[in-house]
């Protein structure tokens, strides 16, 4: 067997060579290697679209040696390679975390890359789909590069738990003893990362098809066309340090402006702008919030499919109709789509600038001239008009199987729509045409204007795109209730991906059953249906506690008052549910700041808080928003309790009543359907407010500090202007907020910052679960301690 020995020996990297392959480790911090294994003695070292930041930090870190192995460590991490080829990773003190087999760990095998040429004049096949017109074409393959598939394999670890990979449809959370196919789709998400209950992660640089094993064929990550095998091994332990890591080589997530954390009202579709601000209308005069109402698709005319400019007739005045929505206090959030049909001005812009892809329907989101010419026509149609968040749809943006009436084999949906994306995109991009268009969007945006920030809702995502101001969603499920159970553990492991903003279709998308695989909903009665409304009010409850919080699907309408009437118990819970979202959002925009400042999550598994508790980190339906909130929720129907597991680690509170439990034991809880089970854990602060109508309203108003005892804590409060990018000068205020447990003291520090337009007092009341409280009013660079 060949050896491996060193061949270069530099203060950030070593390399390796033997008789078949080079190996390279580069040393970035700690706990982040980079290992890059390629055929040749070049290295690639490709880092966009994914990576904008791979420097090494300059850390110390030692090579040692022996007649087997060679040792890279640092002071967290060892690397140690056999002589022979196989690697383990441990931690400093020599604790294993994981390792190749012996033989055939790393595995490259040649293959023709092959891409499709395609002649101006090649034939067209139009097909109407649910979900929009698409254009197929047929060219010409041809072997374009040499390539290789990559597999990574791993031996892991008794009791070890698995989770990531993006979003995808089955309802895994721990992906031990499973497999999964990486590939874009409008119900999967794919995401090449995981990360290991022990610890440490993998964040995998492909952009083409992968598969993840943990089953008879072997426990690796493989990808299906690459130049060279590259990974990044991180080792946290926290998931919150690794987050971190993938945050440093792809970029910080932006904050989003305080509006997009309200109530968002869709449905497919308003037709006219009449619609809109009838509809906006109504929910201010009910009083129920909202910050959002979304126009989706077919905003064009007739015959257009996707042009920017909207039909005169349904949409005669569409900057007066933004400029009536924004008086009431409801931004709009606007449908757009990469495909155009019926040679409008837009698809007629790209076709003489030779900037669609081979089906000449599809704008070529990969290149830097198509995104220009794709933002120019966004900002003169809709963005100049007044337009203040993007629905980017449809951003796979193709899809072989969205028809027929039984779901293929997974296997075979693999092939298919892999084969389908191949037929227009490089095989090594194929998984990249979103943050590619997300992009696009970004730096059109910010090139106009720095006083509205970016919002960008799309239904691909991968590693980066948090960068670019998007938050994603899960596509277009049905309404059952084991599709709601499933979308949870979807969403938890999606979020492992350092992109934080996700969210679903607040009572699915498909309420009802079309011929169709995918389109199952089982109330074709919709709002109309008792049964629906309990499922709908059950989604909304989950919805509530994720990044967006947004009402949509098709088959029957969304509106709160389409489920009853002030005073009926379904439309009363509705209600309660959107304003105890408004109740929330203190904690919830200084938890939003955390994860801009500090590359925080606030969708988190319990894994990120409790790894150590075997029973806490399997559980699928109870996770955290931000480290304060156990979020419970009633995932059955007709349930009116369920159980509620409380893990190791602190004792836990009644976020309603108070009660305090012992950690590590499961309890019953009552959950009637006006109410979601949520825990707190000791030693939390959490920021309250009152109920607004829409995000900024009521400046000023007092926050109460809803403190549980029991152990120390503090909290970080964060405020700033609410949009625009000051905050990335700095324009931004925290103030630390602390509890004394044994003192029982709560300490209220100083602001630190400033903002413009900023209060320059605050009015606080601070309240225990038994009822204690005080109330302070302080100036922004004012201090107080209150002891109870």
């Amino acid at each position: 067997m060949a050896k491996y020995i060193i061949d270069k020996h530099e203060s950030t990297f070593i390399s390796f060579r033997s008789d078949s392959d080079h190996l390279m480790i580069q040393i970035l911090e700690e706990g982040l290697f980079r290992i890059t294994m390629s055929k040749t003695d070049r290295f690639i070292l490709r880092d966009e679209p994914m990576i904008i930041n791979s420097k090494p930090a300059g850390i110390k870190w030692d090579l040692t040696e022996s007649n087997n192995e060679h040792i890279i460590s640092t002071s967290k991490l060892r690397v140690v390679l056999d002589k022979n080829g196989a690697i383990r990773y441990t931690t400093a003190g020599n604790e294993l975390l994981t390792r190749e087999p012996e033989k055939n760990g790393r595995v490259l095998r040649p293959i023709d890359i092959v891409r499709v040429k395609y002649e101006p004049d090649a034939l067209l096949e139009e097909i109407q789909g649910v979900d929009g017109m698409r254009t197929r074409a047929k060219g010409m393959p041809y072997n374009d590069r040499k390539g290789y598939q990559t597999r990574l394999s791993f031996v892991f670890q008794e009791n070890e738990a698995i989770f990531g990979l993006g979003q995808h449809e089955e309802g895994i959370l721990d992906y031990r003893g499973q497999h999964q196919f990486l590939y874009q789709h409008n119900l999967k998400v794919a995401c090449p990362v995981f990360m290991s209950s022990r610890g440490w992660g993998i964040f995998y640089n492909s952009c083409s098809a992968m598969t993840f094993h943990d089953d008879l064929m072997g426990s690796y990550i493989s990808s299906d066309a690459d130049e060279e095998m590259d990974f990044f091994f991180m080792y946290g332990p926290e998931f919150d340090d690794m987050i971190g890591y993938i945050r440093k080589l792809t970029g910080d997530a932006v904050m989003l402006p305080k509006w997009a954390f309200g109530y968002v009202q869709s449905k497919e579709r308003y037709s006219t702008q009449d619609e809109l601000l009838e509809i906006a209308r109504e929910y201010r005069e009910r009083n129920i919030p909202l910050d959002i109402i979304v126009q989706d698709w077919q905003t064009w005319e007739e015959g257009f499919w996707g042009q920017k400019s909207v039909d005169k007739k349904r949409y005669p005045d569409l900057a007066g109709c933004i400029d009536e929505l924004h008086k009431l206090d409801v931004k709009i959030m606007f449908s757009i789509w990469p495909h155009m049909q019926g040679n409008g001005a837009n698809q007629q812009e790209f076709l003489k600038k030779g900037l669609l892809l081979g089906n000449r329907s599809t704008y070529n989101a990969f290149s830097e001239e198509a995104r220009k010419v794709y933002w120019k026509q966004v900002n003169d149609e809709l963005f100049s008009k007044g337009v203040d968040a993007w629905w980017c749809d449809c951003t796979e943006p193709f899809e072989a199987d969205w028809y027929g009436t039984e779901p293929m084999i997974p296997e075979d949906r693999f092939q298919l729509n892999v084969s389908e994306f191949k037929a227009y995109l490089d095989p090594a991009m194929i998984n990249a045409y979103s943050i590619m268009h997300s992009r696009g969007i970004w730096e059109g945006q910010r090139g106009v204007t720095d006083k509205k920030r970016v919002i960008n809702l799309t239904r691909s995502g991968y590693p980066g795109q948090q960068r670019y101001g998007t938050i994603v969603w899960n596509g277009d499920p049905s309404a059952t209730w084991e599709i709601l159970r499933r979308s949870i553990p979807d969403g938890l492991n999606f979020c492992l991906s350092g992109q934080p903003y996700w969210n679903f279709d607040v009572g699915a998308f498909f309420s009802g059953s079309w011929e169709h695989w995918f389109s199952r909903g089982e109330y074709e009665d919709g709002c109309n249906d008792p049964e629906y409304r309990e499922l709908y009010l059950r989604w909304l409850q989950v919805g509530i506690f994720l990044p967006m919080l947004r009402s949509h699907g098709t088959c029957t309408p969304r509106e709160v008052w389409r489920f009853g009437e002030k005073g009926e118990y379904i439309y009363d819970a509705i209600v309660d549910a959107i304003n105890f979202r408004m109740i929330l959002l203190p904690y919830i925009y200084s938890i939003m700041g955390d994860t801009a400042l500090n590359k925080g999550t606030p969708l988190r598994m319990l894994a990120f808080d409790y790894r150590y508790d075997p029973v806490a980190i399997r559980l699928k339906d109870q996770f955290m928003l931000g480290r304060g909130l156990m979020v419970c929720p009633v995932l059955e129907p007709g349930a009116v309790s369920r159980d509620v597991y409380l893990p190791n680690g602190s004792d836990w509170f009644d976020f309603y009543t108070g009660e305090k439990f012992n950690c590590s034991q499961t309890i019953s809880v009552d959950a009637p359907l006006n109410k979601v089970p949520l825990f707190v854990p000791a030693g939390t602060i959490i920021p309250t407010g009152p109920v607004r109508q829409h995000a900024f309203d009521l400046p000023g108003a007092e926050t109460v500090l809803l403190v549980f005892p029991g152990k120390d804590g503090s909290f970080v409060l964060y405020e700033d202007e609410g949009d625009g990018y000051g905050y990335e000068c700095g324009e931004f205020i925290k103030r630390t907020i602390t509890w004394n447990d044994s003192a029982q003291k709560l300490k209220i520090a100083a602001c630190v910052g400033t903002y413009p337009g900023m209060q320059e007092t605050a009015m606080f009341i601070a309240r225990l679960p038994d009822g204690r409280e005080k109330e302070i009013r302080l100036a922004y660079d004012q201090e107080a301690e209150l002891s109870f």
